[in-house]
């Protein structure tokens, strides 16, 4: 590491301004010398600007120009008289980069902690605009260059998802293989990797400019499922056999393998092994006939591997013994089926006959509550319709995706609506889905309930017939049916990521916890702390202004692990839902940390209003009697 002697500041100018003398030698050398016109670089990237960069910093780095040397190499040995010792020194330490793969393992300040995912090396650089932007655990693609004592990213920096660095770095690692039985001279990884960039940058635009979202299959497992194909022609298996194998080879390697950094060539019993159990859990594989045929598909690429040198006996015997624990998996598949009964079916998805009951999916609003609404001015204050309508229209104007597994909507098109929604909520995970959103999840599973919107196997789509029927209710009426179906149709425990799992007994009997809520005064502010234990309301009742309630001593006496649950979705959900719906107004406490974000608990204070007070009588069912002392 180079000491730090000056500011980063003047650092940066020192490097702005070495670097434009550089540039002008480039474009000097080309137009006064015999240059190749027809250099090879395929990257468009994700614009012109983003092209031309890349292009520029591939071109002053990675071309060989003559004499075995490149452009800073040249211009270091033409004009070192006319440069000073710093631009010497910051050209010396760019011409070490390299393009690689960095994985963001820490952030520090302004300074990310990254490690190569090749070399393993890691280090310090300070970025202080990709700091800001919280991308723990991302993978970057770049140069990591010295200036004056500080590690800076050099040019532009690609960012790609998890799923794609499986491509990336088998593909890298394959044709790196490849080149090195070509040229031995190639010292290591490192080597291939300064001296073959014009192919990694290519590899990189393969995954920038991929027209879906389809993580891409890299030529090293391309190439095992082509050869695995030709074992078993050979083996004279019939073409629905083959079929049915390289399926699910094809099958395994999209839902699990582009999460890691493994190939086809690298599976092992224990891979397998997660891959049955989680593909269980997942409903990816649901029934004992799809698990017996993993099973033998496994078995015989497994021997295929054996046969060709690409695993070891022993592992190989591993494979093969997985057979054995079939009645684990079968039991593990029979214990879910039993457990979540008729919540675990395909794709989770609503069906007119699940289990012979007939969804009643019209638009049907509690006409009590529509009441109770007319008597209120609610036009200025229907942000959750304003939303929905927002988050219908961007799916009738855009291509929008839905993920292999749930059926959700794919993660760029849950991240583009987050940002398009009034009630727009703050991301506190690093990886965002659908259901972590729960205004979008809301919505999603309404549209489905009432038909207003359709799922296939690819995209959603909008039923516009049975959308007009729903643009022609007024506020009042688009807003009771909202209510209705928060509190009486929707399964609250769709909402739950907690890992807690899902027992329907824990929701089903809400109207002692609406209770509380119906009877705090109307217009009165209340600390949220007061009101959070919703499962006992004498306590609260009991409590004189100010006072603060003994939690320890509740916990002790009064919680159990299904009303924990239920709090934790009321909090960080319900509520939230009815400060939507203009019931109650809640005030955040921004200084707080994400779990507290995440469980409900940085809400500060809450004021149920008088539209809410009737709202929230009626669904307990009865009049709520106020203590005087309150």
């Amino acid at each position: 590491m180079v000491k730090k002697n000056i500011s980063h500041e003047k650092a940066m100018k020192i490097q702005e301004a070495v670097t434009r003398k550089l540039m002008n030698y480039i474009y000097s050398y080309i137009s006064r010398e015999k240059f190749d016109n027809n250099i090879l670089f395929s990257f468009n990237g994700s614009s012109e600007h983003e092209k031309m960069i890349t292009f520029n910093v591939w071109l002053s780095l990675d071309y060989i120009v003559k004499k075995d040397k490149n452009f800073i190499e040249l211009f270091l040995e033409e004009y070192k008289d006319n440069l000073t010792d710093n631009e010497k020194r910051i050209l010396i330490e760019r011409n070490k980069t390299y393009i690689s793969l960095y994985e963001v393992e820490e952030i520090r300040g302004n300074n990310l902690i990254l490690t190569d995912i090749f070399t393993e090396e890691r280090k310090t650089v300070y970025q202080e605009n990709l700091a800001e932007k919280n991308i723990y655990d991302d993978i970057i693609i770049g140069r990591i260059g010295n200036v004056l004592g500080y590690n800076k990213l050099v040019g532009i920096v690609h960012m790609v998802s998890d799923i794609d660095k499986e491509y990336l770095y088998n593909t890298i690692l394959y044709d790196y293989g490849l080149e090195k039985k070509d040229n031995p001279d190639i010292r290591d990884l490192k080597d291939y990797l300064r001296r073959f960039s014009n192919k990694v940058y290519y590899f990189v635009d393969n995954v920038i400019n991929k027209e879906d979202e389809m993580p891409l299959m890299s030529i090293k497992s391309e190439t095992q499922i082509d050869k695995f194909c030709k074992h078993l022609y050979e083996k004279n298996l019939t073409k629905k056999t083959i079929d049915k194998h390289i399926g699910n080879l094809v099958n395994f390697y999209y839902y699990y393998l582009p999460r890691t950094k493994y190939s086809l060539e690298d599976i092992t019993e224990s891979i397998i092994d997660d891959f049955l159990y989680t593909g269980i859990f997942d409903n990816y594989i649901s029934s004992k006939s799809e698990i017996s045929s993993f099973i033998t598909t496994f078995k015989k690429y497994s021997k295929f591997l054996y046969e060709t040198g690409k695993t070891t006996k022993g592992e190989h015997n591993k494979i093969t013994n997985i057979s054995k624990k079939k009645d684990e998996y079968f039991e593990e598949l029979d214990y879910l089926e039993s457990k979540f009964g008729d919540t675990y079916i395909d794709n989770e998805l609503y069906y007119d006959d699940i289990l012979g009951e007939v969804v009643d999916n019209t638009l049907k609003y509690d006409t009590h509550i529509k009441n109770i609404i007319d008597q209120y001015n609610t036009e200025e204050k229907n942000l959750i319709i304003y939303d929905f309508e927002t988050y219908i229209n961007y799916i009738l104007t855009n291509d929008v995706k839905v993920t292999n597994i749930n059926k959700y909507i794919t993660r760029k098109h849950v991240i583009a609506l987050n940002e398009l929604m009034k009630n727009k909520q703050e991301i506190t995970t690093k990886v965002v889905n659908q259901d972590n959103i729960p205004l979008l999840h809301l919505f999603y599973k309404f549209g489905l309930y009432y038909s207003i919107l359709i799922v296939d196997n690819k995209e959603i789509n909008v039923d516009e017939i049975k959308l007009e029927e729903y643009k022609n209710l007024d506020t009042s009426e688009k807003i009771a049916l909202f209510i209705d179906y928060i509190w009486n149709k929707c399964e609250w425990y769709d909402f739950d990521t907690s890992g807690w799992g899902k027992h329907k007994e824990e929701y089903e009997n809400r109207n002692n916890y609406v209770k509380v809520l119906a009877s705090l005064k109307e217009g009165k502010s209340y600390q949220y702390s007061q009101v959070i234990n919703l499962h006992d309301s004498e306590n609260l009742n009991n409590s004189s202004n100010g006072e603060q309630i003994d939690f320890f001593d509740l916990f002790n006496n009064c919680l159990s692990i299904q009303s924990m649950r239920f709090a934790y979705i009321f909090n960080s959900v319900i509520i939230r839902f009815f400060s939507y719906l203009s019931l109650v107004d809640i005030i955040i406490n921004k200084d707080v940390d994400d779990y507290e974000k995440k469980t409900g608990l940085d809400i500060d204070k809450i004021k149920v209003n008088e539209i809410g007070h009737k709202v929230f009588e009626y669904l307990c069912g009865e009049k709520v009697k106020k203590k005087r002392n309150r």
